[in-house]
């Protein structure tokens, strides 16, 4: 799986990771997490045709699923993404989506203590637009799937 070689994996940047994709606070409302349109119970996607961002306003597209997506080179649905830590940064700031200004999130979650204290142990450093990328990509790349039917019916039909 292709990791950016400035990424370290360790626990507390996925950890980090996880509380910021399940976490209504990136957003303007409050309210709107990654999870809310990646929905762990429906395979990391959503179940309309199209997604809904801050005051139910209606996406344009779908979310996909983020699962065993750290085995695709194209991120969103047109692959303008090069890397998750790019994509991730895009659904904060769309007016839809979650609807908030990057640097307001980055002063608001400056000001939790957890997330500050957070920050300084995985990057040395306080609350930044490109930490808060690297720990959302450090956990989406954690989401693989393993031992699904498919695998299994792989493993059965690849054996002599």
């Amino acid at each position: 799986m292709p990791v950016p070689t400035d990424t370290v994996r360790h626990a507390a940047k996925i950890e980090l990771g996880k509380q910021f994709f399940f976490n209504g606070r990136l957003s303007r409302n409050n309210h709107v997490s990654c999870a809310y349109c990646h929905i762990p119970g429906s395979g990391f996607s959503d179940l309309p045709p199209t997604s809904l961002g801050v005051d139910d306003l209606i996406g344009g597209l779908q979310a996909p699923t983020v699962l065993n997506a750290a085995f695709t080179p194209l991120l969103f649905w047109d692959g303008r993404a090069k890397s998750f830590e790019e994509q991730t940064l895009g659904p904060i700031q769309n007016p839809i989506d979650m609807a908030e200004m990057l640097e307001h999130r980055v002063t608001k979650l400056r000001n939790i203590k957890g997330y500050g204290q957070q920050f300084l142990n995985v990057f040395g450093t306080e609350v930044n637009p490109q930490g808060i990328a690297k720990v959302i990509a450090a956990f989406v790349r954690t989401l693989i799937s393993t031992n699904s039917a498919f695998d299994q019916y792989s493993q059965e039909a690849s054996r002599p």
